[in-house]
């Protein structure tokens, strides 16, 4: 497989079992319901759609940008080691602040664990990124959405 295409399908099929279990332990009315009732076609939009908007702004879009940033004040090449490891940090945090609003006021006792959960995610879609590139973190992103929202509605 071309693109970094199999690491992209273990890393999101990982994801997604996790992110699966997770999504299921936490308690009732921690959450914001999702938007409406959406059957299973826009559940699959919204992967789809998910995947491709969130790795373009913050892997293509900011990481880019912080690397960039932080090798001009380091006059160091941009794919020096630490530079990409920042660089994916700063936008991985700022991934996971984007998935805080997903809380309601009774959910607040979960900012830690979903900031650790999201920021780990965004660092693994940061690594495929710069590893195999933006096609290889959309289609992880996708795949980990689908298992979580997409297929046990088609097994139910």
């Amino acid at each position: 497989m071309s693109l970094g295409l199999l690491p992209a399908m273990l890393v999101g099929l990982s994801l997604g079992v996790v992110g699966f279990i997770a999504q299921n332990s936490i308690p009732g009315g921690a959450l914001t319901p999702g938007l409406g009732n959406p059957n299973t076609l826009e559940w699959i939009l919204r992967c789809f759609s998910a995947a491709l908007t969130e790795e373009i702004f913050f892997r293509l879009g900011l990481l880019t940008f912080f690397v960039w940033l932080i090798s001009s004040i380091g006059k160091k090449p941009a794919f020096d080691v630490p530079y990409l490891w920042a660089g994916n940090l700063l936008s991985a945090l700022l991934f996971a602040g984007g998935h805080l609003p997903q809380l309601t006021s009774s959910g607040w006792s979960l900012f830690i664990p979903v900031v650790v959960f999201s920021t780990s995610v965004g660092l693994i879609m940061g690594w495929l990124y710069t590893r195999h590139g933006l096609i290889s973190a959309i289609v992880a992103h996708a795949v980990a959405d689908l298992v979580v929202y997409v297929i046990p509605r088609l097994l139910a």
